[in-house]
């Protein structure tokens, strides 16, 4: 809203509130599942139309343009453990190895 792009925040294409204040995700972009669970509609059109003070909008645009998630800390241990969870781990992929190193490791396992 406050760069213009639309009246209403259901009027930008790219907004989740059509989703949250109809309770059905065409795009199928948002955890739904999630969402009825946290209070679905109701809930949502109740904490949008409260107003949140400045600073809590200070926090949250400091949040987007640094590229960091805003929450209270059990929130962003969540967001650290997911991060652990997803990175590769580390060491030799089967497809780098040479095939008579596989062999030879397949015959030492065997035998």
């Amino acid at each position: 809203m406050r760069a213009g792009l639309a009246e209403q925040p259901v009027d930008y294409e790219w907004s989740s509130a059509e989703a949250h204040f109809s309770g059905h995700d065409r795009r199928r972009l948002l955890d739904m599942e999630f969402f009825r669970r946290s209070g679905g509609v109701e809930n949502w059109r109740q904490l949008f139309g409260m107003p949140a003070p400045e600073v809590e909008y200070r926090r949250l645009r400091e949040s987007t343009h640094a590229g960091q998630p805003l929450g209270d800390e059990l929130f962003l241990e969540s967001i650290r453990f997911q991060q652990q969870a997803r990175k590769p781990m580390t060491g030799a992929v089967v497809g780098d190895c040479p095939r008579e190193e596989l062999t030879l490791a397949a015959g030492w396992w065997a035998g």
